[in-house]
């Protein structure tokens, strides 16, 4: 089983950011890339770049500003639980997201895939790019996420689509590219940063060419 814990600081208070938390069904209005989520009972059906991801809610903590989710449906997960907690910070706050899921074989999931599109930057490009599969950024996070988006496509590894036709084109640019491997003058850089993150992965770069 693999475990991952995110956090995030913010100015706003925790009764603030509890309130829109709180609300299950209204991802969409704080949460990019997420196009619609239609409640069904104590789930939540989200549509995303044209897929459909049943979640549902486990849990719900008023007291301590903790909500409990799962994915049930739509995603390569065997189990799946994540907790987000809105703690006080100074005069702010300080907010947790806390996973569990299996399989733990992220390598092996994305090797799966034609085509890897990421709204983060990060380690799920670095394991994109490891594995040999495409990867292309989309409706990413605002704050580290275009950051990443921002340095990854200046460094010619990630490219940073910015529209749906961007986005169409590019899918079928990284599908023709398969895991062509593209000429960089910092390559040698890349491939030792990638072997020291993902010691077992090869750290064979896979951008569209076109």
């Amino acid at each position: 089983m693999a475990t991952a814990t995110a956090e995030l600081t913010m100015s706003a208070t925790p009764d603030a950011v509890w309130a829109i938390l709180r609300d299950f069904h209204g991802l969409p209005k704080w949460m990019p890339g997420i196009d619609e989520s239609v409640p069904e009972g104590d789930d939540r059906v989200l549509s995303m770049m044209g897929m459909t991801i049943r979640e549902r809610l486990v849990k719900m903590d008023d007291d301590g500003k903790a909500i409990t989710y799962s994915i049930v449906d739509g995603a390569p997960v065997e189990s799946h639980e994540a907790t987000i907690t809105v703690h006080p910070d100074g005069d702010g706050s300080r907010v947790t997201w806390d996973v569990t899921a299996t399989p733990d074989d992220m390598a092996g999931l994305i090797r799966s895939c034609d085509v890897v599109v990421q709204n983060a930057g990060g380690l799920t490009a670095a394991e994109a790019l490891a594995s040999e599969v495409p990867v292309l950024t989309y409706r990413c996070l605002p704050g580290h996420g275009r950051t990443n988006a921002a340095a990854l496509d200046a460094e010619g590894l990630v490219p940073w689509i910015r529209s749906r036709g961007g986005l169409a084109k590019g899918l079928t640019c990284a599908g023709a590219a398969g895991t062509a491997v593209v000429v960089d003058p910092r390559r040698a850089e890349l491939d030792a940063a990638l072997a020291a993150l993902l010691p077992a992965a090869s750290a064979a770069a896979a951008r569209p060419a076109c």
